[in-house]
């Protein structure tokens, strides 16, 4: 892990083999640790997605389950269009497990480094909970205050998720912030497309305290 000196003023500089004389005037001592990402929690584990897992993540978004309900609506891409698709306008993105088992996938796409904001994504799978995935979603959301000095982070969720919606609220990691109305067509019906809004001000104080409570039962 890499290590970093601190100087009085609490800026930091790599140790510089030898010493120069910007860290001989620094002194030897107050070293500081970059912190490692939190990627576990209430029985949640986010892993990086790799191009290998591409196949079975088409195979979950294409399922009777997932048809209609996430980004591809109903479409059968090729294989070179899905991976395309996957990695567009990416930040990051990270396969959820739960006991071992894939669950669900969280991505940060469309990041606005200039204003400070980006879009987080989550879809779960055929099996799992939601309550899984919001675990996910709090994971991510630090992961990206750790990185990065995002002030706002959007999340788009339809009104026929139901589920989801009530988890966004619930949570109380998010807020809506505004509603397109019957946005979205999906059986037979126009459904209106909420926009939520994490605030970085107010969540980031309480991620840890909230990844720390209790977690639900484990799927299998």
């Amino acid at each position: 892990m890499t290590q970093l000196r601190s100087d009085t003023e609490g800026t930091s500089a790599p140790v510089v083999p030898g010493g120069s004389p910007l860290d001989q005037e620094r002194g030897p001592t107050d070293t500081i640790q970059l912190v490692e990402p939190r990627l576990s929690a209430r029985g949640v584990d986010l892993l990086p997605l790799d191009p290998e897992d591409l196949p079975s993540l088409r195979r979950e978004e294409v399922s009777r389950f997932l048809a209609f309900r996430w980004r591809m609506h109903g479409r059968h891409l090729n294989p070179s269009e899905f991976t395309e698709m996957v990695w567009a306008g990416c930040l990051f993105q990270f396969l959820v497990f739960n006991g071992g088992t894939p669950i669900g996938l969280v991505v940060a796409y469309q990041a606005d480094h200039a204003n400070g904001h980006f879009r987080l994504g989550a879809v779960r799978f055929g099996h799992g909970l939601d309550t899984h995935l919001m675990t996910a979603v709090a994971l991510s959301l630090r992961y990206a205050f750790q990185g990065w000095p995002f002030r706002k982070v959007y999340a788009e969720v339809p009104a026929y998720n139901t589920s989801l919606v009530n988890s966004m609220t619930s949570t109380k990691l998010f807020e809506l912030e505004a509603t397109l109305g019957e946005h979205l067509f999906l059986a037979g019906s126009y459904w209106d497309l909420h926009y939520f809004v994490a605030r970085r001000e107010l969540i980031e104080p309480r991620l840890d305290r909230w990844l720390d409570r209790p977690s639900r039962r484990t799927v299998h």
